[in-house]
């Protein structure tokens, strides 16, 4: 289990590093893993995921610039994620584990940017809906009744539901009953009241407040249940 769990750690550092990469045009590849602020390299004993940043108190070893909580959050959620997928679940099937590990990296794009790059959505829009329609299990009731509540939102509520979150909802719509989109709408909405009133509502200058990492959980405790 712990293996798992290491292994999911570095998934996860890794999605961060695309998450931040892929909006801007950059490589994945190519340069080596630096310090945004000040370009600095990083070196191996810098990147151990979680015990890095912890050793170096979510600071830049070189200039001391602030270090985002994401990257530790996003290490411990890939290693959870790893142990349920591999270890607590019987038969982890493929799609759900790439259904799941997409909708991580399109929360890790949100949670940086507050937004979600195109590409990368209609690339696992594509291979979600191409399985699906495949296997036969695409669920064109949800389908339509999404389109027509996202149509509805973005056009008259864009306040509530930005273009991006309806899109990932409807890349996601195919694999869902209708009562099933229903819960993870509510769930989701829940979550982010939750998160608002907590941690957000004192705060004067608080800023938006990324909507896909909870469509992910609420995703992901649907499965669960």
């Amino acid at each position: 289990m712990f293996l798992y769990f290491i292994i999911g750690c570095c998934i996860g550092s890794f999605l961060c590093l695309v998450a931040q990469r892929l909006p801007q045009g950059h490589s994945i590849i190519y340069p080596r893993s630096h310090c945004v602020n000040c370009q600095h390299v990083l070196a191996w004993y810098e990147l151990v995921p979680l015990l890095s940043i912890c050793y170096q108190r979510f600071r830049c070893r070189n200039c001391r610039s602030k270090l985002s909580p994401i990257y530790f959050i996003a290490e411990c959620i890939g290693g959870c994620l790893s142990v349920w997928l591999f270890y607590f679940s019987q038969r982890p099937d493929g799609l759900l584990i790439f259904w799941f590990l997409s909708a991580f990296l399109l929360s890790l794009m949100d949670s940086f940017y507050l937004m979600i790059e195109g590409r990368t959505l209609y690339f696992i829009w594509f291979i979600l809906w191409m399985t699906w329609l495949i296997k036969g299990e695409f669920q064109w009731l949800s389908f339509a009744v999404l389109f027509l509540i996202s149509f509805f939102l973005t056009r008259y509520g864009s306040e509530f539901l930005g273009l991006g979150d309806a899109l990932l909802l409807l890349s996601w719509s195919g694999g869902l009953t209708l009562n099933q989109l229903m819960q993870l709408l509510f769930l989701a909405s829940l979550l982010g009241l939750l998160f608002f009133f907590i941690f957000l509502s004192h705060d004067k200058k608080s800023k938006r407040v990324p909507f896909v990492p909870f469509l992910s959980v609420a995703l992901f405790l649907l499965h669960v249940w």
